[in-house]
Protein backbone atom coordinates (compact mmCIF):
# COMPACT_ATOMS: atom_id res chain seq x y z
CA UNK A 1 0.00 0.00 0.00
CA UNK A 2 1.08 3.52 -0.81
CA UNK A 3 -0.16 6.69 0.91
CA UNK A 4 -2.03 8.06 -1.42
CA UNK A 5 -6.13 8.79 -0.97
CA UNK A 6 -6.89 5.13 -2.26
CA UNK A 7 -5.03 3.37 -0.26
CA UNK A 8 -5.77 5.35 3.22
CA UNK A 9 -9.57 4.79 2.15
CA UNK A 10 -8.50 1.12 2.18
CA UNK A 11 -7.72 0.87 5.59
CA UNK A 12 -10.60 3.03 6.69
CA UNK A 13 -12.58 0.49 5.52
CA UNK A 14 -11.17 -2.47 6.75
CA UNK A 15 -10.56 -0.88 10.71
CA UNK A 16 -14.33 -0.11 9.92
CA UNK A 17 -14.94 -3.35 8.93
CA UNK A 18 -12.75 -5.34 11.53
CA UNK A 19 -14.17 -3.17 14.81
CA UNK A 20 -18.31 -4.52 12.70
CA UNK A 21 -17.20 -8.17 13.98
CA UNK A 22 -15.73 -7.30 17.33
CA UNK A 23 -18.69 -4.91 18.09
CA UNK A 24 -21.01 -8.11 17.28
CA UNK A 25 -18.77 -10.45 18.85
CA UNK A 26 -18.42 -8.65 22.34
CA UNK A 27 -21.47 -6.93 22.14
CA UNK A 28 -19.48 -3.14 22.61
CA UNK A 29 -19.93 0.42 21.46
CA UNK A 30 -17.32 1.41 19.03
CA UNK A 31 -15.46 4.60 18.40
CA UNK A 32 -12.93 4.98 15.87
CA UNK A 33 -10.84 7.81 15.50
CA UNK A 34 -8.75 7.22 12.16
CA UNK A 35 -6.17 10.13 11.47
CA UNK A 36 -5.59 9.91 7.65
CA UNK A 37 -2.74 12.34 8.22
CA UNK A 38 -0.67 9.83 10.95
CA UNK A 39 -1.88 6.92 8.65
CA UNK A 40 0.51 8.69 6.00
CA UNK A 41 3.45 9.32 7.88
CA UNK A 42 3.86 5.38 9.02
CA UNK A 43 3.04 3.94 6.20
CA UNK A 44 6.42 4.42 4.75
CA UNK A 45 7.55 2.64 7.85
CA UNK A 46 5.36 -0.49 7.09
CA UNK A 47 2.90 1.01 9.74
CA UNK A 48 4.56 1.23 12.98
CA UNK A 49 0.79 2.52 14.40
CA UNK A 50 -2.03 1.89 11.66
CA UNK A 51 -5.34 2.52 14.30
CA UNK A 52 -6.49 2.18 17.38
CA UNK A 53 -9.61 1.10 18.34
CA UNK A 54 -11.13 1.99 21.51
CA UNK A 55 -14.05 -0.08 22.52
CA UNK A 56 -16.22 0.60 25.25
CA UNK A 57 -18.35 -2.53 26.77
CA UNK A 58 -22.19 -1.34 27.56
CA UNK A 59 -22.27 -3.32 31.13
CA UNK A 60 -18.74 -2.44 32.51
CA UNK A 61 -17.61 0.74 30.80
CA UNK A 62 -14.15 -0.64 30.47
CA UNK A 63 -12.06 0.60 27.71
CA UNK A 64 -10.24 -1.99 25.57
CA UNK A 65 -7.50 -1.26 22.84
CA UNK A 66 -6.96 -2.83 19.43
CA UNK A 67 -3.80 -1.76 17.87
CA UNK A 68 -1.14 -3.01 15.68
CA UNK A 69 1.83 -1.68 16.90
CA UNK A 70 5.46 -2.08 17.34
CA UNK A 71 6.90 -3.02 20.78
CA UNK A 72 7.50 0.62 21.33
CA UNK A 73 4.13 1.35 20.54
CA UNK A 74 2.45 -1.16 22.78
CA UNK A 75 5.21 -0.29 25.64
CA UNK A 76 3.06 3.09 25.17
CA UNK A 77 -0.13 1.85 25.40
CA UNK A 78 0.00 -0.36 28.14
CA UNK A 79 1.75 2.04 30.38
CA UNK A 80 -1.19 4.68 29.80
CA UNK A 81 -3.11 3.15 32.37
CA UNK A 82 -6.04 2.83 29.55
CA UNK A 83 -6.47 -0.04 28.60
CA UNK A 84 -7.22 -3.31 30.29
CA UNK A 85 -6.82 -6.15 27.15
CA UNK A 86 -6.01 -6.90 23.99
CA UNK A 87 -7.29 -8.10 20.73
CA UNK A 88 -5.03 -10.20 18.49
CA UNK A 89 -5.78 -11.65 14.71
CA UNK A 90 -3.31 -13.84 13.60
CA UNK A 91 -2.87 -14.37 10.07
CA UNK A 92 -0.79 -10.87 9.15
CA UNK A 93 -0.13 -10.45 13.10
CA UNK A 94 1.12 -12.63 14.77
CA UNK A 95 2.79 -14.92 11.66
CA UNK A 96 2.64 -14.98 7.73
CA UNK A 97 1.41 -18.68 7.68
CA UNK A 98 5.09 -19.58 7.47
CA UNK A 99 6.94 -17.64 10.33
CA UNK A 100 6.53 -15.32 13.38
CA UNK A 101 6.56 -12.12 13.10
CA UNK A 102 9.86 -11.55 15.38
CA UNK A 103 8.56 -8.01 16.90
CA UNK A 104 5.07 -9.28 17.32
CA UNK A 105 6.33 -11.99 19.81
CA UNK A 106 8.10 -9.71 21.61
CA UNK A 107 4.91 -7.50 21.58
CA UNK A 108 2.58 -10.14 22.70
CA UNK A 109 5.17 -11.01 25.63
CA UNK A 110 5.53 -7.48 26.90
CA UNK A 111 2.14 -7.61 27.53
CA UNK A 112 1.90 -10.48 28.98
CA UNK A 113 4.69 -9.21 31.75
CA UNK A 114 2.68 -6.08 31.88
CA UNK A 115 -0.50 -7.78 33.15
CA UNK A 116 -2.34 -7.26 30.29
CA UNK A 117 -5.34 -9.86 29.08
CA UNK A 118 -4.38 -11.02 25.58
CA UNK A 119 -7.23 -12.42 23.61
CA UNK A 120 -7.03 -13.63 19.81
CA UNK A 121 -10.05 -13.07 17.75
CA UNK A 122 -9.60 -14.74 13.95
CA UNK A 123 -11.93 -15.95 11.08
CA UNK A 124 -10.37 -19.39 10.87
CA UNK A 125 -13.09 -21.88 10.22
CA UNK A 126 -11.62 -24.02 13.38
CA UNK A 127 -12.73 -24.16 16.92
CA UNK A 128 -10.82 -21.91 19.52
CA UNK A 129 -9.55 -24.65 21.69
CA UNK A 130 -6.06 -25.63 20.81
CA UNK A 131 -5.55 -21.90 19.15
CA UNK A 132 -2.97 -20.58 21.46
CA UNK A 133 -1.41 -23.81 21.43
CA UNK A 134 -0.92 -23.66 17.27
CA UNK A 135 1.46 -20.55 17.93
CA UNK A 136 3.66 -22.08 20.02
CA UNK A 137 5.61 -23.26 16.61
CA UNK A 138 5.64 -19.93 15.54
CA UNK A 139 7.89 -18.86 19.05
CA UNK A 140 4.64 -17.53 21.05
CA UNK A 141 4.17 -19.12 24.74
CA UNK A 142 0.83 -20.27 24.81
CA UNK A 143 0.70 -18.59 28.65
CA UNK A 144 0.72 -15.69 26.91
CA UNK A 145 -3.14 -15.75 25.25
CA UNK A 146 -5.88 -15.52 27.80
CA UNK A 147 -8.54 -16.39 25.75
CA UNK A 148 -9.54 -17.14 21.76
CA UNK A 149 -12.51 -16.59 19.60
CA UNK A 150 -13.01 -17.90 16.13
CA UNK A 151 -15.31 -17.84 13.49
CA UNK A 152 -15.32 -21.75 13.72
CA UNK A 153 -16.27 -22.06 16.99
CA UNK A 154 -19.20 -19.42 16.80
CA UNK A 155 -20.72 -21.28 14.04
CA UNK A 156 -19.97 -24.37 16.37
CA UNK A 157 -22.35 -22.91 18.86
CA UNK A 158 -24.89 -21.91 15.94
CA UNK A 159 -24.90 -25.15 14.88
CA UNK A 160 -25.45 -27.32 17.98
CA UNK A 161 -27.83 -24.98 20.47
CA UNK A 162 -29.08 -22.11 18.41
CA UNK A 163 -30.13 -22.83 15.09
CA UNK A 164 -33.42 -21.41 15.03
CA UNK A 165 -32.20 -18.04 15.70
CA UNK A 166 -30.83 -18.04 11.87
CA UNK A 167 -33.89 -20.48 10.61
CA UNK A 168 -31.55 -23.47 10.13
CA UNK A 169 -33.43 -26.56 9.96
CA UNK A 170 -33.33 -28.87 13.33
CA UNK A 171 -30.84 -31.38 13.84
CA UNK A 172 -30.06 -33.79 12.32
CA UNK A 173 -29.75 -32.14 9.00
CA UNK A 174 -27.88 -33.32 5.95
CA UNK A 175 -25.57 -31.18 4.53
CA UNK A 176 -23.30 -29.55 1.77
CA UNK A 177 -20.15 -29.63 3.42
CA UNK A 178 -17.12 -28.07 1.98
CA UNK A 179 -13.52 -28.81 3.44
CA UNK A 180 -9.59 -28.52 3.65
CA UNK A 181 -7.83 -31.34 3.01
CA UNK A 182 -4.07 -30.50 2.50
CA UNK A 183 -4.42 -27.66 5.83
CA UNK A 184 -5.78 -30.32 7.35
CA UNK A 185 -9.69 -31.49 7.51
CA UNK A 186 -12.35 -30.33 9.96
CA UNK A 187 -14.64 -33.21 10.86
CA UNK A 188 -18.17 -32.75 11.92
CA UNK A 189 -18.81 -35.98 13.41
CA UNK A 190 -19.64 -34.17 16.78
CA UNK A 191 -23.35 -35.46 17.69
CA UNK A 192 -23.87 -31.61 19.00
CA UNK A 193 -23.63 -30.66 15.69
CA UNK A 194 -25.74 -32.78 14.37
CA UNK A 195 -25.11 -32.48 10.78
CA UNK A 196 -24.20 -35.38 8.01
CA UNK A 197 -22.60 -34.51 4.63
CA UNK A 198 -24.32 -35.86 1.55
CA UNK A 199 -21.39 -34.74 -0.97
CA UNK A 200 -22.71 -33.16 -3.82
CA UNK A 201 -26.48 -34.49 -3.32
CA UNK A 202 -27.71 -31.16 -3.46
CA UNK A 203 -31.72 -31.48 -3.56
CA UNK A 204 -31.10 -33.75 -0.11
CA UNK A 205 -28.98 -31.05 1.53
CA UNK A 206 -30.92 -28.72 3.85
CA UNK A 207 -27.74 -26.09 4.01
CA UNK A 208 -24.16 -25.73 3.30
CA UNK A 209 -21.56 -25.55 5.67
CA UNK A 210 -18.51 -23.98 4.40
CA UNK A 211 -15.29 -24.82 6.45
CA UNK A 212 -12.20 -24.98 3.48
CA UNK A 213 -12.53 -24.33 0.15
CA UNK A 214 -10.59 -27.32 -1.12
CA UNK A 215 -12.85 -30.22 -1.20
CA UNK A 216 -16.37 -31.92 -0.56
CA UNK A 217 -16.96 -33.77 2.02
CA UNK A 218 -18.90 -37.36 1.27
CA UNK A 219 -21.07 -39.66 3.36
CA UNK A 220 -18.07 -41.77 4.15
CA UNK A 221 -15.75 -39.28 5.84
CA UNK A 222 -13.39 -39.13 2.97
CA UNK A 223 -12.84 -35.27 1.58
CA UNK A 224 -13.13 -34.75 -2.75
CA UNK A 225 -10.78 -33.10 -3.96
CA UNK A 226 -12.09 -29.63 -5.89
CA UNK A 227 -10.53 -26.89 -7.66
CA UNK A 228 -11.64 -23.30 -6.00
CA UNK A 229 -13.56 -22.88 -9.98
CA UNK A 230 -15.39 -25.75 -9.22
CA UNK A 231 -16.44 -25.27 -6.10
CA UNK A 232 -17.35 -21.88 -7.24
CA UNK A 233 -19.96 -23.11 -9.74
CA UNK A 234 -20.97 -25.76 -7.31
CA UNK A 235 -22.18 -23.09 -4.83
CA UNK A 236 -23.94 -21.43 -7.83
CA UNK A 237 -26.02 -24.49 -7.93
CA UNK A 238 -26.72 -24.47 -4.58
CA UNK A 239 -27.65 -21.09 -4.49
CA UNK A 240 -30.03 -21.30 -7.44
CA UNK A 241 -32.12 -24.10 -5.37
CA UNK A 242 -32.26 -21.53 -2.65
CA UNK A 243 -29.78 -23.58 0.39
CA UNK A 244 -29.02 -21.63 3.36
CA UNK A 245 -24.97 -21.22 3.90
CA UNK A 246 -23.49 -21.36 7.17
CA UNK A 247 -19.76 -20.05 6.63
CA UNK A 248 -17.45 -21.39 9.37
Amino acid sequence: LGTGSADLEAIERVVLGFSWMVRAIANVDVCIPVDPMRLAEELPGFCSFWATVRLTTIRSRRSVCMASSTRQGLGEVLSSGKYEGILLDQFGVLHDGRTAYVEAIECVRLAQEAGAKVAIVSNTSRRSAGCAAKLVKYGYDESWFDAAVTSGELAFEVLSSRRHEFGLPDSPSKIIHTNWIERGTISVDDPLLGVQPVGEDIDSANFILCHGTEGISLPDGSVKPASLDYLIAFLKKCSAGKLPLVCA
